[in-house]
């Protein structure tokens, strides 16, 4: 099609030609290179679109918002009767537990770092009055760190178990009459606890706790605290001394949310402390920020715009895609690898847009709430939306960047490398399958000899990611060597043996080396045209330039652009080929043809006159060189000089 016919197409034509025509990238013609390139750059558009709107929810001032609230909460000091030096993680009794609700928590949400001691001065700027207007109640007592505003008052909720789902040994009975089990869902307990009832996470709005001993399943008994700092050190005074938290007990979460007016962030903060059956305490944190807008309901105008951009490419590239299997089907379409991670980041694309909606109405559910009360406002489901949206997001982008491999496949080498993989891909499956049996052995190993002692290897999950860390060349040997040190050595030394020398270095590589070897001998690949395409593309602005300033037009031989590349092969053999061409010349040495004289002789004569012509014409070169330098000597000493015509060198 020439460039004019091009020019006259109709909308509807160009649509036509856009959804059927090849997503093949082709180098080897001038038009395909060129329509390559194209394609490229506006998938880079797509990719640095893609890039900003996955990685809205999670921006810098978030990070930093939780790292504050970390060294408030976690990282400080915390003075204990028996340590006055004491952390957060050293939180391991009970008592040590109601210390620090008492002297650290309560008193940063009622002064210092937290609470200005002026309650007029969280009006410090004109128009920071506006900013609480939206919200109910009073922004004295729920301001905490300039700016943020609790989401209802903090609140402390506990899970227990029942009595009696195990029994107690007979030699212990006097001591211990009551035995209490680590926590099952169904061993749960739901009756009422000193007068608390026990609340479902339907009724409470509350998720799954993932703690560092155990998943936990409902939200169990809650004990609201209030915005008075009197008030909540009575009532967690009166807690300790009712026994509140108490054996059965096996995780208390201190919890509270709040809302940045200035920068519409919204907070999580849980503060976990779990207690085994055998008992000592666990204590862990956890700390979410959320963005209260949507990317379509953001104040930035770019994002909005971006997003739109985004999306629109991602609808028009699945109109595409949908003519592609419908022309096809979905099988053949499926089995193409970069079909497969089109399809993947197209419908996560949508997914997160479905999620970016729901987000938003519930999100703004929950700022209506803040409009009209002041007690607790659960966000767990709103941290449940935003950490699938994340994940959604991360698959996306993820999908989205391999599909750029396909435009690098430019120059032989990228192609053979392409067809190594896709030949090997079979023995490289079962390598690894080879590879994850030895890993799990040794994690299994690992985690009975070590299991005991160190908390690398406490669980399989913890002792599959040591070994992937010592495959990686990350692996705290001191640590356990100081355990057993011979079991440790022998351990160690087997697992590099096994892994890097015989599977690594030699299984691996040795797939992948067999493979290249075969296609490179094999595959016949056509010349690039990009570099043509490069070289049109600034002749085509130099002839513009010069048309500019010169005001006259270059005249230049037009270049084929359906002409394709020369053909490129690698001028090397295989060991199996060379082999074989060995055995071929040796067996005629073996085995000779009786010829007679008249067919030998005129045969032998005419190889003679060649080799003779050959050896003439590297040869003759030479002598002249050589004599014209033994002339100049002969010159230099008064001799007369020796003239290559002089000699006689007729063959």
């Amino acid at each position: 099609m020439s460039q004019i016919e091009a020019l006259r197409l109709s909308v509807k034509d160009r649509i036509y030609l856009w959804l059927h025509h090849s997503k093949e990238i082709k180098y080897s013609t001038v038009r395909g290179a060129r329509r390559a390139v194209v394609d490229f750059l506006v998938y880079v558009i797509f990719v640095a679109l893609a890039s900003v709107v996955t990685q809205m929810n999670n921006t810098k001032n978030m990070y930093y918002y939780n790292n504050a609230l970390k060294r408030l909460l976690v990282e400080r000091a915390i003075n204990f009767e028996d340590d006055p030096n004491g952390k957060f993680e050293n939180i391991n009794n009970i008592d040590r537990f109601w210390d620090y609700i008492l002297d650290v928590f309560l008193n940063i949400l009622e002064k210092g770092d937290f609470r200005p001691n002026d309650p007029a001065a969280i009006y410090t700027f004109p128009n920071d009055t506006t900013f609480y207007n939206e919200i109910y109640g009073n922004m004295v007592e729920r301001n905490i760190y300039h700016g943020n505003v609790l989401l209802g008052p903090p609140r402390l909720r506990q899970i227990c178990v029942r009595d009696g789902l195990c029994s107690t040994n007979p030699v212990f009975s006097k001591n211990s009459p009551t035995c209490y089990a680590p926590y099952s869902w169904s061993g749960e307990s739901r009756a009422n606890h000193q007068g608390y009832q026990w609340v479902s996470m339907a009724q409470d709005g509350a998720t799954p706790i993932n703690g560092i001993l155990d998943w936990y399943f409902g939200a169990g008994f809650i004990q609201m605290l209030t915005y008075n700092y009197r008030d909540n050190v009575e009532i967690i005074k009166n807690l300790r001394v009712n026994e509140w938290f108490s054996r059965n007990t096996r995780i208390v979460i201190i919890e509270f949310n709040i809302y940045h007016i200035m920068t519409d962030l919204l907070e999580i903060v849980k503060l976990r402390f779990e207690q085994p059956s055998f008992g000592g305490i666990f204590p862990s944190a956890t700390f979410t920020a959320l963005r209260r807008h949507s990317i379509f309901t953001t104040s930035d105008k770019t994002l909005q715009a971006v997003a739109c951009c985004y999306f629109l490419m991602v609808i028009m590239y699945t109109v595409r895609e949908i003519a592609i299997i419908l022309r096809i089907g979905f099988k053949k379409y499926i089995h193409s690898f970069y079909n497969f991670t089109d399809f993947t980041s197209y419908l996560l694309s949508f997914m997160s847009l479905v999620m970016q909606v729901v987000y938003h109405f519930y999100i703004e559910s929950i700022m209506q709430k803040k409009k009209q009360t002041d007690q607790y406002i659960s966000l767990d489901w709103a941290c449940f939306m935003g950490n699938v949206a994340t994940y959604i997001n991360g698959i996306a982008i993820f999908m989205i960047w391999i599909r750029m491999l396909t435009f690098l496949i430019i120059n032989r080498t990228m192609t053979v490398f392409k067809k190594v993989l896709l030949r090997s891909v079979n023995e490289l499956i079962g390598f690894t399958v080879v590879l994850l049996i030895i890993i799990m052995a040794y994690a299994e190993c690992g985690l009975v000899l070590f299991g005991v002692n160190d908390a690398k290897f406490c669980s399989l999950s913890n002792s599959l990611i040591s070994i992937m860390s010592l495959a990686a060349s990350k692996f705290a040997y001191e640590e356990i060597t100081d355990k057993n040190k011979v079991i440790t050595r022998i351990y160690y030394i087997s697992f590099v043996l096994l892994v890097y020398v015989l599977l690594v270095l030699h299984a691996c590589l040795s797939i992948l080396l067999a493979a290249y070897d075969e296609v490179s001998a094999t595959v016949k690949t056509r010349k690039s045209k990009l570099i043509v395409v490069f070289r049109m593309f600034f002749i085509s602005l130099y002839d513009l330039l010069y048309l500019v300033f010169c005001r006259k037009r270059k005249f230049r031989q037009k270049v084929d652009v359906d002409e394709e590349g020369e053909w490129e092969v690698d001028h090397h053999f295989i060991p199996q080929m060379v082999s074989s061409l060995t055995a071929k010349r040796k067996h005629p040495i073996k085995n000779p043809v009786t010829l007679t004289p008249d067919m030998y002789l005129p045969l032998r004569m005419k190889r003679v006159s060649k080799r003779l012509i050959i050896l003439e014409s590297v040869i003759l070169p030479v002598l002249k060189r050589l004599l014209k330098y033994y002339s100049q000597l002969r010159k230099e000493h008064g001799l007369n000089e020796i003239l290559f015509e002089q000699l006689d060198l007729t063959i």
